[in-house]
C-alpha cells in the first residue's frame, strides 16, 4: 500500500509548524525541564534515570504536572495536529474528486434527464458513490464537491428526503476554491483534461 506524502515536505512543515521548524526545541533545555520531556535524543538514558531518582517526584507533583500537560495538549498541540490531519484528508479528497468526476463524465446526460423528470431513486443510483463520498468528507468537516450541475443533482436528493439543512452544511465545509474552480477547470488549467475524455 502506498501512502501518500507532500512533494515539498520543508514547505509544507513551515506552513504548519512556522518557519523555525526545524530547530531543536529540547537541546537548549536545563535536566530539570528536559526531565519532563517523554522523548530527547539528546539526553543520555542513565543521566536521565539519575535525575527521576534524586529528583523523587512525588504523586502530587506528576498529578500536577499531568493536568499541566493535558492542558498543554489541549490548547498548543491539538490544533497542530488537527491541521495536519486535514491537510492530508483534504490532498486525498482532492483525489477523490477527480476519481468521481472521471466515473460521471460519460453519465452526464443521463443525469441531466434524470434531473429534468425528477427520478429520485434513479438519480440516487448513478451518484451513489457521489453520496457515499459526500457523506464520508461531511463527518470530517470537509465538503466534497465537482461541480455545480452535480451538486444541484445530489441536493434535489437531499431535499427530497427532507434534508435541506444537510445540505447546507455540506456546502459550507466546501473550501473556497472549488466553489469557483469545478474539477473539469483544474484539469483543464493543468492541460490534462484532453487525456481523460
Amino acid at each position: 500500500m502506498k501512502l501518500p506524502v507532500t512533494k515539498n515536505m520543508n514547505k509544507y512543515l513551515k506552513k504548519i509548524f512556522g518557519k523555525n521548524w526545524k530547530i531543536d526545541a529540547y537541546k537548549s533545555l536545563p535536566i530539570e525541564n528536559r526531565f519532563r520531556v517523554i522523548s530527547d535524543s539528546k539526553l543520555p538514558y542513565m543521566e536521565y534515570m539519575d535525575f527521576i531518582e534524586n529528583q523523587q517526584p512525588t504523586f502530587k507533583f506528576i498529578k500536577g504536572y499531568r493536568a499541566y500537560y493535558n492542558q498543554w495538549k489541549e490548547y498548543k498541540y491539538s490544533p497542530i495536529e488537527l491541521k495536519v490531519t486535514n491537510t492530508f484528508k483534504q490532498a486525498k479528497m482532492s483525489v477523490d474528486r477527480i476519481d468521481v468526476w472521471y466515473r460521471l463524465k460519460d453519465r452526464r446526460e443521463d443525469l441531466k434527464k434524470l434531473y429534468k423528470v425528477q427520478d429520485i431513486s434513479s438519480l440516487k443510483i448513478i451518484l451513489k458513490e457521489y453520496l457515499q463520498k459526500t457523506e464520508k468528507y461531511k463527518s470530517d468537516k470537509i465538503g466534497f464537491y465537482i461541480d455545480d450541475e452535480i451538486w444541484n443533482y445530489a441536493k434535489l436528493i437531499w431535499e427530497s428526503e427532507g434534508k435541506k439543512n444537510y445540505a447546507e452544511t455540506v456546502y459550507s465545509y466546501i473550501p473556497d476554491l472549488y466553489k469557483i474552480e469545478s474539477v473539469e477547470d483544474y484539469l483543464q488549467a493543468k492541460g490534462i483534461l484532453e487525456s481523460m475524455k
